[in-house]
């Protein structure tokens, strides 16, 4: 199986939104499969990774540090239903506050950093009216990238100038 994210990102948002909403099949939107019967919900990572403030160094010894950054994402949910679906909706904004859904996101290594509006997006499919509510949810995590420097720490120059004499100077 192909992860927009990494695997325990993907559990944990998957995970999270079918316990909320046990009633509905829950999919990831563009699974090149037949739509599944109402009602369904619809999971699709709307926006990547954007850093949000600068990153955090963290040195590990000389030239070599970790990098973290603070990265934001949007999951756009959309709930398809004939009964209720701004209720399900609501729910699951809801269940944001919920400390069960909080530790299932932060042991994926995430965290909630909001919600849109709930905007009903409701359509005409084919002959029939399909209500839909779509929301975004704003999840956020640390990036981190290792990386060696390789600054330099020591130049040495051998020379003279017009008030020093041939010389060698180590300059730390």
């Amino acid at each position: 199986m192909a992860y927009r994210l990494n695997e325990s990102q993907e559990t944990a948002i998957y995970t999270w939104i079918s316990t909320i909403l046990s009633g509905l099949t829950i999919i990831w939107d563009k699974p090149n499969q037949p739509r599944p019967a109402l009602p369904y919900a619809t999971m699709n990572i709307s926006q990547g990774s954007r850093s949000v403030g600068k990153p955090d160094q963290i040195w590990k010894e000389t030239d070599n540090y970790t990098q973290l950054a603070r990265k934001v994402m949007t999951l756009t949910v959309n709930i398809y239903s004939l009964n209720a679906y701004l209720s399900y909706m609501e729910t699951l904004i809801n269940s944001l506050a919920l400390s069960s859904v909080q530790t299932i996101l932060r042991v994926a290594g995430m965290a909630s950093w909001g919600n849109s509006d709930p905007v009903d997006v409701s359509q005409l499919l084919d002959t029939k009216f399909e209500p839909r509510v779509s929301v975004d949810f704003f999840l956020s995590y640390a990036s981190e990238t290792d990386d060696e420097a390789g600054e330099i720490h020591k130049v040495t120059y051998t020379g003279s100038s017009l008030y020093v004499d041939e010389t060698t100077v180590d300059i730390d």
